[in-house]
């Protein structure tokens, strides 16, 4: 897996980096990643809409760095696996005390988790509403409703994402 993009509140107030990982540490974080969606019973997620996270977190962290932070994500910072920013990324810190950067994989995980099972529920419904989809179909979805990059194809690197979900799918 490649080192792509990294995505990451007000600029000034981080001083915190990205801590580069090797490639064998990205294969480890994304298997540890897909077992613990893929063993969580309330997610429900089979291994192609789990391939299909997995593209997105890939690209998002820089190749399945829990550490990534991007300081300037139009304005703010945005951080971890997913790279929240925001509300989201301060609702991070006021669950597990620290920003998505200073944690675990599994805390990260869990969040996403967390996020859903509530405010991010219409991502799961419609994960689980397309049966039968490619681990690249799954990677577009989980894009559109979680992420929600830009919808310019040359700012979301969708093929980008997909060829991550696809070469995941393998892994798990």
């Amino acid at each position: 897996m490649n080192e792509i993009g990294l995505g990451s509140d007000n600029i000034e107030e981080t001083s915190a980096k990205t801590i580069p990982i090797s490639d064998k540490e990205k294969q480890e974080n994304a298997k540890k990643i897909a077992e613990q969606l893929l063993n969580d019973k309330d997610l429900g997620l089979n291994k192609e809409q789990v391939a299909g996270i997995l593209g997105n977190i890939g690209l998002e962290s820089g190749g399945f760095n829990p550490s990534a932070v991007n300081p300037n994500d139009n304005g703010k910072v945005s951080s971890g696996l997913v790279q929240w920013r925001g509300e989201r990324r301060e609702a991070f810190k006021r669950i597990y005390g620290k920003y998505p950067e200073e944690a675990s994989i599994e805390e990260q995980v869990d969040f996403i988790k967390r996020e859903l099972l509530s405010s991010e529920s219409a991502t799961l419904k419609a994960l689980k509403s397309h049966v039968n989809g490619t681990p690249g179909q799954y990677a577009e979805i989980f894009m559109k409703k979680y992420e929600r990059p830009s919808s310019d194809p040359k700012v979301n690197q969708i093929e980008i994402r997909k060829g991550i979900a696809n070469g995941s799918a393998d892994l798990i």
